[in-house]
């Protein structure tokens, strides 16, 4: 950059006229702390008295971090935590229910798939808030723990379901996990996953895997017909597991729904990690992720009379 003219410097943009106050964070804050002791909930139960001892804690920590000029990390922390809790929650708190007995399909499809994406929409709320800084938005700070919040609510999705399937406490469900039985096809089944998630996460950042140029125009192309491109983890991989998903939970069967919930979480983890990148502006993400709903409904929907509904036979 020298070489062709530019002086290279720090940055003059002044990024000091929007930050979150430390009460705005402390409530922003408290609010992540929540939807963790929600989710917690929904595998043991909490008294008052510890919910509300968690959260002063935690208030006052971060009081402290941001009395102490930490704010920056203490944006990060809570966003990163939002990202990882949320997604988790909104697919993990439809599953754990018992199956609907009333209603259309269709009815019950909706409300089930709508539900989850309100509950992710309260994680990206409070994302949108913690992240609404100066520094974020000019882009000369990132928000950190991509791959983590791609990864970890895959891992907890399935984790969670397959663990409550056993007990309904979470201290015998973790006791529990060292007296599962492991099978070799359990062990294939399991480094095949791993391999899939690692090539997820290798796709996702601006650094990993190379985009190979087919693909580049197909992004192209999509980007000239939605006007904003929507991800393909998203209307490919995500919402259409996720929807084969609800199908399956639907009719009654819990074998394969932690593998087909984990993977449909891809969709709701991307979804929300759309408005991690704060320094895009909040319409163009919007516009992004109903492009992607849209799409991945049709795509689901479309796969799942055609293929999937052939392999639950299979699965059985």
């Amino acid at each position: 950059m020298e070489k062709e003219g530019f002086v290279l410097s720090a940055s003059n943009y002044n990024n000091n006229y929007l930050r979150p106050t430390l009460l705005e964070s402390i409530v922003l804050g408290l609010g992540v702390i929540s939807g963790g002791l929600i989710l917690l909930g929904l595998f043991t139960a909490i008294m008052p008295n510890v919910a509300f001892l968690t959260l002063a804690l935690f208030g006052l920590l971060t009081f402290c971090m941001g009395y102490m000029g930490m704010g920056l990390l203490v944006s990060k922390s809570y966003a990163l935590l939002a990202a990882i809790i949320f997604p988790t929650y909104a697919i993990v708190s439809q599953f754990v229910k018992p199956t609907p007995e009333t209603g259309s399909l269709a009815g019950k499809f909706l409300k089930i798939f709508f539900n989850m994406l309100l509950d992710n929409a309260l994680g990206i709320i409070l994302i949108i808030g913690l992240l609404a800084d100066g520094r974020f938005m000019a882009g000369g700070t990132l928000f950190s723990g991509i791959k983590i919040a791609l990864a970890l609510p895959i891992l907890l999705t399935a984790g969670l379901l397959i663990l409550k399937e056993n007990n309904n406490d979470l201290i015998d469900m973790t006791k529990s996990v060292f007296n599962l039985p492991i099978k070799a096809g359990h062990l294939i089944l399991i480094f095949l996953g791993l391999g899939v998630l690692a090539i997820l996460l290798l796709r996702s950042g601006n650094f990993g895997i190379p985009v190979p140029d087919f693909e580049r125009s197909l992004r192209l192309t999509l980007a000239q017909a939605f006007f904003v491109r929507p991800r393909f983890k998203e209307f490919l991989i995500g919402y259409p597991i996720l929807i084969w998903a609800i199908l399956y939970f639907l009719q009654g069967k819990k074998k394969y729904l932690w593998l087909l919930a984990a993977v449909g979480s891809i969709g709701l983890s991307s979804l929300l990690n759309t408005f991690c990148h704060i320094h895009v502006p909040v319409m163009i993400s919007i516009i992004r992720s109903v492009n992607g709903i849209i799409l991945g409904l049709i795509i689901g929907v479309f796969l799942y009379w055609l293929i999937f509904k052939r392999l639950e036979k299979l699965m059985d």
